[in-house]
């Protein structure tokens, strides 16, 4: 992402700010970052509130070395798990982004990533899979992902992903709070978490319309 650094810090910021006007009283936005290259992986925030989040800026991040990008994966995925299963969320999306295929990860395999996002997908977590300078959609389909995107890697490509993930995340949002908001109001109650995964699968295949 050397090319785009700029680009891709100031999308990463954009993206942080679009998930904190989300927020609401009642609608609390948990995220999770990391970033990746063989140099290693880094953890920008676990599990923070985006209300609490800082910019994301250039000193944050330096693309360099290769693509670990089924552990970046198989990491993020494996320390996300344990908190949301001790939460009742109503969303739970994965959203990765990347300029090049995998070449470099030691932990994690195709076969461990495929077996972990089916699992995960079972449920309700929705993953969404964007990629520049390779088949995105080989790619995607070798990991099980369903929705994805390709991008221009150039600034104005950069700048129509940002703006295109922005409104798939927006539109999907609001359409799993009006469907969650209204199985609340017909049972009368909060659902379990076992409801809000069936109600989520059945839009998870939908992101990017």
């Amino acid at each position: 992402m050397s090319s785009i650094q700029h680009e891709t810090v100031a999308g990463t910021d954009s993206i942080i700010n679009d998930i904190r006007v989300l927020c609401t009283d009642s609608c609390e936005q948990i995220v999770t970052l990391m970033s990746f290259s063989s140099m290693g992986n880094k953890f920008h925030s676990l599990h923070c509130s985006a209300d609490s989040m800082p910019s994301f800026t250039d000193k944050d991040y330096s693309p360099e070395g290769g693509t670990p990008l089924f552990d970046a994966i198989g990491e993020t995925c494996k320390k996300a798990e344990a908190y949301v299963d001790s939460m009742n969320f109503d969303i739970v999306s994965v959203t990765i982004i990347t300029d090049g295929l995998e070449n470099s990860s030691h932990t994690y395999n195709q076969d461990a990533i495929q077996n972990m996002i089916a699992r995960l997908s079972e449920k309700g977590w929705l993953f969404a899979y964007i990629g520049a300078g390779h088949n995105v959609a080989d790619v995607a389909n070798s990991l099980g992902i369903k929705n994805y995107m390709t991008f221009t890697k150039n600034s104005d490509g950069t700048k129509y992903m940002i703006e295109q993930n922005r409104t798939s995340r927006y539109n999907y949002y609001k359409k799993m709070e009006r469907t969650i908001n209204e199985e609340r109001k017909r049972k009368g109650r909060e659902l379990t978490t076992e409801e809000k995964a069936s109600l989520r699968k059945h839009h998870n295949s939908e992101y990017f319309e």
